[in-house]
């Protein structure tokens, strides 16, 4: 094979090289970032061993190219056919893998949290539908034991970890009580105090509440931090609000 044609295909392999790297480190990131669960898995596994392999077959075309251009200029003498050049357009190609790549990994994990957002919010409402008697029980929000009793009991009955959210007041200011499936609290001498319900809310969470039970703004709210999902499901019924909260 004459020193021109090396010198090419090396080239070709380094910028290949280069360009692989590019991927494997955007898509690592990626990874860490977005968190797409099916590229997860095994990435961390493989990717500095790749980075290895990589990084050698770039010295390797580097040095073979290095070498056959020298002997090229070494070999004045010969005049080699001109060729059509394609090197622009592999280069091209090459070079945008990495866009390809992330554009498709975004879109991916974009689809994704899409589905389980929608899983998540219609299995609520299933729940809500499934259950209708319960769900009439829980809206005749009453802040006595009977009740408290009667909303620990119908929780753990519709199970799916899903708390409850109401509207009271304490000492003439609007509040935010959340219960849970095992949230029944009282002090020393046995009594119930509203205090131990407080929901502590984000600024944006106090108001998207405010609207649902003062605004009858009836929107299912959900939110991503951190890999985790909060779900706030209104209900309404007779004129009366409650608001179903789920964190995932």
């Amino acid at each position: 094979m004459k020193s021109k044609s090396i010198a090419k295909w090396s080239y070709f392999i380094g910028v290949f090289s280069i360009s692989a790297m590019l991927c494997w480190i955007l898509l690592f990131i990626i990874t860490e970032s977005f968190e797409p669960l099916k590229l997860q898995r095994n990435i961390r596994d493989v990717f500095h061993l790749s980075i290895a392999l990589i990084l050698g077959l770039m010295v390797g075309s580097f040095i073979i190219n290095t070498m056959s251009n020298l002997t090229r200029i070494a070999e004045k003498h010969e005049q080699a056919p001109k060729s059509e050049d394609h090197c622009g357009w592999l280069l091209a190609f090459l070079v945008s893998l990495p866009v390809i790549l992330i554009l498709l990994t975004i879109y991916e994990n974009h689809q994704s949290i899409q589905k389980e957002q929608t899983a998540l919010i219609e299995n609520t409402r299933s729940i809500i539908a499934k259950y209708p008697d319960e769900m009439k029980r829980l809206l005749d929000y009453r802040f006595k034991k009977n009740w408290l009793l009667s909303m620990e009991e119908i929780l753990w009955k519709i199970g799916n970890d899903l708390q409850l959210i109401v509207q009271d007041e304490i000492n003439g200011v609007h509040v935010f009580l959340k219960f849970s499936s095992h949230s029944m609290s009282m002090d020393e001498e046995g009594v119930l105090e509203k205090d131990n319900y407080l929901m502590t809310t984000t600024d944006e969470e106090k108001k998207y509440l405010e609207q649902v039970f003062n605004d009858g703004k009836i929107d299912t709210r959900i939110t991503r931090s951190n890999y985790t999902y909060t779900l706030f499901c209104p209900h309404v019924q007779d004129n009366k609000i409650i608001v179903f909260y789920q964190t995932e």
